[in-house]
């Protein structure tokens, strides 16, 4: 917060025209979920406290791939999966290498990934341990995992 008669720096006019258009783009959610998505995963990468370029990410519980493209455009080789095939396509197609599969027996090697990037994904299951326990199985020594869940309270 401010003290009365400070002007705010140009890092916090941005930060406050972001959060406005954030805001904006929640608003149209329901009608279309696409550019507000789109905005949070750019957002998320924007400020990314790992390394991407380069990098083998797993992109867990993809849906239809928000997070998939930013980390792309933020230099990652990605692969995409998820569960649900219907989510896989819901904004109109499949990420571009993107796999059904359940996150509880990954048909992946182990220690292929350098990183797991999954958001919304352990509300959704039944068994949380095993999840997080292919989640470790898939990565590489010094790899990390990003796990990030809507608060439903």
């Amino acid at each position: 917060m401010l003290a009365q008669g400070n002007t705010p720096t140009v890092e916090q006019e941005r930060l406050t025209r972001s959060r406005r258009e954030l805001f904006k783009l929640f608003l149209g959610e329901k009608q279309n979920p696409t550019p507000f998505y789109e905005a949070i995963a750019a957002r998320t990468f924007a400020t990314f406290p790992f390394a991407v370029d380069g990098r083998d990410v797993l992109d867990l519980g993809c849906g239809p791939g928000h997070y998939t493209t930013a980390l792309r455009r933020a230099g990652a080789l990605v692969r995409p999966i998820d569960a649900d095939e219907s989510e896989l396509t819901a904004s109109g197609g499949a990420p571009g290498g993107a796999m059904a599969a359940d996150a509880r027996l990954l048909p992946v090697r182990s220690a292929s990934f350098d990183g797991v990037f999954f958001s919304n994904l352990l509300e959704h299951s039944p068994d949380t341990e095993r999840i997080l326990s292919e989640i470790g199985r898939v990565l590489r020594p010094g790899g990390w995992a990003w796990v990030a869940w809507t608060n439903g309270y």
